[in-house]
């Protein structure tokens, strides 16, 4: 389809211009209502719940799939084109994720307890004894895996199914359904055997993203053309461990950025991948601690 590089452009500028509109009526609000209806704990047979959620998420998708295939189908194509364009930008979310970031920073700029409640929205476990430095550097880290998550990841397989099917967006919801049902279900608690499939599943369509991120953020770091916060120039990092220097360089301890990450409530992250980052970082170049860790943590995707 010759139109991929249009849809992609428009759908991207709409998003930046618009965000997402705050309404229970959007379509990934819907598709939270869907998963919500069916992933129910401790409502099915202990047995029965990974088949369940295997089934779930099956459906999930083929719902989310209907519009798409009868208007590729059955529609002209102009009227395929402005639905993936408004489709894709429902899809991505870098406007609403730098929204919701930045609204910590003003939260803090209130009260801690204004930023417990900002940053609530953001990360998934307990904010209420969370102190300044951690509520910032939840912020940290949902930027981070969500890079992957609401930019790169449905860009990427809008692209990748635009060249094979000719119809990306079709690649854009596969992702977006896939990574809203692991954000709801993905935890190691009483939701495990029922978010065992779409863990592993968003794991899997967002390998080969994080990857492409974290070359990405390694490339730009490594050029010196950003500081962190402002403060030491990337040539200036002395330290070699990437949470030392994120001590450094940010207003975040080394003992919060480690409580901070560490999470241990979300499942199915691979050891190996420790490795992955490990060998992206450069020996001969200091990058920022903020760059680093970044990368790092996007990595263990």
């Amino acid at each position: 389809m010759p139109f991929g590089s249009i849809i992609l452009f428009l759908g991207l500028v709409i998003d930046r211009l618009i965000g997402d509109p705050r309404t229970r009526f959007h379509p990934v609000a819907l598709l939270g209502n869907l998963i919500g209806f069916w992933g129910k704990t401790n409502f099915y047979p202990r047995s029965l719940e990974r088949v369940i959620g295997i089934l779930g998420w099956l459906v999930t998708v083929a719902v989310a799939f209907v519009p798409c295939i009868l208007l590729w189908l059955f529609a002209p194509k102009a009227v395929f084109v402005i639905f993936s364009i408004l489709a894709l930008a429902f899809c991505i979310g870098w406007r609403s994720l730098e929204e919701h970031v930045v609204s910590v920073e003003d939260a803090l700029s209130k009260g801690e307890e204004e930023g417990r409640r900002a940053v609530s929205f953001l990360v998934s476990r307990d904010t209420k004894k969370l102190t300044f430095e951690q509520i910032r550097s939840g912020a940290y880290e949902s930027a981070a895996e969500n890079l992957v998550d609401s930019i790169i990841a449905p860009i990427f397989w809008f692209v990748v199914f635009e060249i094979i099917f000719g119809a990306g967006i079709f690649g854009a919801v596969l992702f977006r359904c896939a990574n809203t049902m692991d954000a709801m279900l993905g935890y190691r608690d009483e939701r495990i055997r029922l978010g065992w499939f779409a863990a592993r599943a968003d794991d899997v369509l967002a390998f080969i993203p994080a990857r492409i991120t974290g070359i990405l953020l390694l490339l730009i770091f490594a050029t010196g053309a950003f500081s962190a916060c402002g403060k030491t120039p990337v040539t200036e990092v002395k330290n070699s461990s990437p949470i030392e220097q994120s001590a450094e360089l940010l207003p975040l301890s080394a003992e919060e950025n480690d409580l901070l990450f560490d999470n241990p409530d979300r499942g199915y992250r691979t050891e190996h991948m420790t490795a992955v980052a490990q060998a992206l970082q450069p020996r001969e170049v200091w990058l920022t601690g903020a760059s680093q860790l970044t990368v790092e943590r996007i990595l263990k995707k």
